[in-house]
């Protein structure tokens, strides 16, 4: 899966895609003008057709050179996003392994528990366990009254609340709130 940057709201995935393409049109069409020019000059000396091909090509090199400058930059911005994204789905993974030990969840329940925060319905968490329905309901209310959650809402909410309150650090872990 590729990576991209966000761009009003959205991510943008096509972005280094565009930039690459019109680097090469621009490195295509510097050739060509720094061609003309030479055959040009070879052709006709120095005149002023040939002089405004020459500042014309300058610029389309200092416009290539910006473009190559641009999607370096913006592949480094996929790249930190990826990055990021990683640190957040370990640092989450983190804080589910340590709830789940905390609680004493059973394997059975730390399955169903795992399966919830991922949002599947009793149904389809019974129907991925080859398990009743009823099996279900009781596993998960034995997760929620080991979580003090009240219900799915509520057990979703506790893995929330603890990414917020407790930033992700540069480690990939949520750090430590003292006290």
């Amino acid at each position: 899966m590729g990576t991209g940057f966000k761009l009003s709201g959205r991510v943008s995935y096509r972005q280094p895609a565009v930039l690459g393409v019109l680097f090469v049109l621009q490195g295509l069409c510097t050739g060509y003008f720094v061609t003309e020019i030479i055959v040009e000059y070879i052709r006709t000396g120095i005149n002023t057709h040939t002089v405004t091909e020459a500042v014309v090509t300058l610029i389309l090199m200092a416009s290539l050179a910006f473009t190559f400058l641009e999607l370096r930059a913006t592949m480094q911005r996929s790249k930190n996003v990826e990055n990021t994204l990683h640190v957040a789905a370990g640092a989450f993974k983190q804080v589910i392994k340590s709830r789940f030990a905390e609680w004493a969840l059973s394997p059975s329940e730390a399955e169903v528990a795992m399966l919830t925060l991922k949002g599947f319905s009793i149904a389809e968490v019974a129907d991925l366990r080859k398990s009743s329905p009823g099996t279900v309901r009781v596993q998960l209310s034995n997760v929620y009254s080991k979580s003090g959650a009240e219900d799915r809402a509520g057990f979703v909410s506790l893995f929330i609340d603890e990414l917020i309150d407790n930033p992700l650090s540069k480690s990939g872990h949520t750090a430590s709130t003292a006290g």
